[in-house]
């Protein structure tokens, strides 16, 4: 275990991922879209929401893993990451990040 906040590369990753992610793609995300409906008592048309599944991204793709453990519910954004992996490795000519695979656990992880 570790405090994410410590690791710097986190935050970094997270910087040059949101750089090169379409705004589209974090559009069409099923939470995001389903919580704009859902939650009327806050403001939710923040970078800080609608990027967050970016975040999610380089928490994955640090790691450089073939795998992740996920829920159902979860599918879309490791989809996302898969295709954050894609448009870096394209822009950057680089197989630095696999595009890790669903190990779906019986429980979602919301």
């Amino acid at each position: 275990m570790f405090v994410q906040s410590h690791i710097a590369e986190h935050s970094q990753l997270h910087l040059v991922f949101s750089n090169i992610t379409p705004l589209g793609w974090l559009e069409r995300c099923p939470t995001y879209k389903e919580q704009l409906r859902e939650i009327k008592t806050r403001d939710l048309h923040t970078y800080g929401f609608l990027g967050y599944p970016v975040l999610q991204a380089a928490d994955i793709l640090i790691y450089q893993a073939d795998a992740v453990p996920v829920g159902q519910d979860q599918l879309a954004h490791l989809e996302l990451a898969r295709e954050i992996a894609r448009r870096f490795q394209h822009i950057y000519q680089s197989k630095l990040f696999p595009e890790p695979e669903a190990i779906l656990t019986p429980t979602p992880s919301s």
